[in-house]
């Protein structure tokens, strides 16, 4: 093992030398250093030293891209990732980069479905490490596999992107993603993968709880003269009438229909936990009505030429007017005449 070790060394010297400039070498020799290099990216793996391994397979990974070598740049930074996450699998963000610039290197070389595959190893990968924050590289993936125009690849590429995005509980983007997915089986002429996404659409809906969203849906299905006459028409039918009703009993006797099974396993999964009481807890309260705000009496400006007064005398209610009783009839005395 120390013998392999000192090899790589020793080849990764001669790869420096030949990418320093010199006198009578204007520009790095990047040709000559390439196979140095992978002997070091070797040498430091069969050493167990993979830390080095990791870093070589990366700058040879460079050298190659250099080399206008694309295809090979991009499997040894697949290699410089599988490394990293080897010996550092508590610092996965080095060895996303890494995935990330393999699946780059592919998509320039027109390799698509090479790229989305790199980029679902990653995220696979980086799962395994306990690395969570993958969502970008599995939509990434199926925006190649849609660019590639080749839907029968693309399929899975989907199911394993709407599995994900559905353990994560976004209902909304896995609505999305399968709703993509019934314009590739209608692509490849596939009616019964077509109609199960359907249904797979009105229980995400279902789930969210939006039974207005998933009867709206429903409604957009028919549309469709085949789905009419399938189970999963009826399912769907069933299940929406249920959640319409209020009726838990007959949501429960739908859920037992054996036809669930034959989803896609995450989303038969959900629809077995879908339940009333959730649908109700989700309704929000109604707001109290606002109430007006006080209204605010501006103090009258003073004169002037006539000094402010305090505050508290503005404030003050003046007294209320003296009412003076009216004067009282004055009687005439009466003379007799007679």
């Amino acid at each position: 093992m120390a013998k392999k070790l000192q090899e790589a060394e020793e080849n990764l010297a001669k790869a420096d030398k030949l990418m320093k400039t010199t006198v009578f070498r204007w520009s790095p020799d990047y040709m000559s250093a390439a196979p140095y290099l992978e002997k070091a990216a070797e040498g430091f793996r069969a050493g167990q030293d993979y830390a080095r391994a990791s870093t070589t397979f990366v700058r040879l990974a460079e050298v190659q891209y250099k080399n206008q070598a694309t295809f090979r740049a991009a499997m040894h930074m697949e290699t410089a990732a599988k490394l990293h996450l080897q010996y550092a699998p508590k610092q996965p963000l080095a060895a996303k980069e890494y995935y990330q610039t393999a699946s780059g290197y592919y998509s320039e070389t027109g390799e698509l479905g090479k790229a989305a595959e790199m980029l679902m190893k990653g995220a696979t990968a980086l799962e395994d490490v306990g690395y969570a924050d993958v969502k970008t590289m599995y939509l990434e993936a199926c925006d190649l596999m849609e660019a590639q125009e080749k839907p029968h690849f693309a399929v899975d590429v989907f199911r394993k992107t709407a599995a994900f995005l559905l353990k994560r509980k976004e209902y909304d983007e896995t609505i999305a993603n399968y709703t993509k997915q019934i314009g590739l089986f209608q692509s490849i002429d596939q009616q019964e993968n077509m109609y199960k996404a359907f249904v797979s659409i009105v229980v995400l809906h279902l789930a969210k709880p939006d039974v207005v969203a998933a009867d709206q849906a429903y409604m957009q299905h028919l549309q469709d003269d085949g789905y009419l006459h399938t189970d999963e028409c009826a399912l769907s039918e069933d299940v929406i009438a249920a959640f319409k009703r209020g009726d838990e009993d007959a949501l429960k006797a739908v859920l037992k229909k054996p036809h669930w099974q034959y989803l896609d396993t995450p989303i038969g999964r959900l629809a077995r936990s879908l339940t009333m009481y959730a649908s109700r807890a989700a309704q929000p309260a109604r707001a109290a009505a606002p109430q007006p705000p006080p209204v605010q009496i501006a103090a009258p400006r003073s004169a002037p030429s006539v000094a402010a007064a305090p505050v508290a005398a503005v404030l003050t209610p003046p007294p209320p007017p003296v009412v003076q009783a009216p004067p009282a009839a004055v009687e005439e005395d009466e003379f007799d005449l007679t």
